[in-house]
């Protein structure tokens, strides 16, 4: 919070913080399960701990090193599943800003991920120069 606080007094005045999300969590261990109500406890009154969190993996260790995305190095494991989740989260709530109908937002949000797909689709076939192209 202490760098939140920092950020917003000498760079940005208007960032806006809409949680912490826990990463790299391995759920199986009580250390992890510790960890995570310590925070829950600490900060939780301060800013909202999202209640999902990211569970590690050594793929994710690996694309990290690699500077590659989940979605590209495992799109069908788990951590891109907690990503894929908890950015729809965070879509949601960002769409309910401005779609006060939480239909529309759900509407606006499946016409948007239809878009994103086709495009993702249509440059997987791409060379990085064509790419840029365009």
């Amino acid at each position: 919070l202490q760098t939140i606080s920092k950020v917003r007094r000498q760079i940005n005045p208007k960032l806006q913080i809409d949680g912490i999300l826990l990463t790299m969590v391995d759920g199986r261990t009580n250390f992890a399960k510790e960890i995570s109500a310590l925070l829950r406890e600490t900060y939780g009154s301060k800013i909202k701990v999202f209640g999902s969190e990211i569970p590690h993996s050594v793929r994710a260790k690996e694309i990290s090193a690699e500077g590659k995305s989940i979605y590209a190095h495992d799109p069908e494991g788990k951590v891109a599943a907690a990503v894929c989740a908890q950015t729809l989260i965070l879509v949601k709530r960002l769409a309910m800003k401005y779609y006060p109908d939480e239909r529309l937002a759900d509407e606006e949000i499946a016409a948007s991920g239809k878009a994103v797909r086709m495009y993702e689709i249509d440059i997987e076939h791409m060379s990085g120069k064509e790419i840029q192209e365009r």
